[in-house]
């Protein structure tokens, strides 16, 4: 495996020995999918200031902080995907 300088991830120099660039490129994008429909449900969970008022002062801003970066997180694996798909789009374009 290589690091790309145009990524920050490390990624498959694809060969006839490996997996195909089309279902590299298959696979990636379902996942891309199912990252962006959990990013969609989890953005519409409810995370409200009223289910905190038995709380310790503090927990309803650490639970949106904690939400923001859990999906800080999936955006992150969207972008991974999208290197991932990038990478096995070039191989099938050479």
């Amino acid at each position: 495996m290589t690091t790309s300088t145009r990524t920050k991830f490390t990624l498959p120099k694809i060969n006839l020995n490996g997996t195909s660039a089309q279902s590299l490129f298959d696979e990636y994008i379902d996942a891309q999918d199912a990252i962006r429909k959990a990013i969609n449900i989890l953005q519409a969970c409810t995370c409200h200031g009223r289910d905190f008022q038995c709380n310790p002062v503090g927990d309803y801003n650490q639970a949106q902080f904690e939400r923001a970066d859990i999906l800080a997180k999936l955006e992150d694996g969207l972008d991974y995907c999208q290197a991932w798909i990038d990478n096995a789009n070039e191989a099938m374009e050479s």
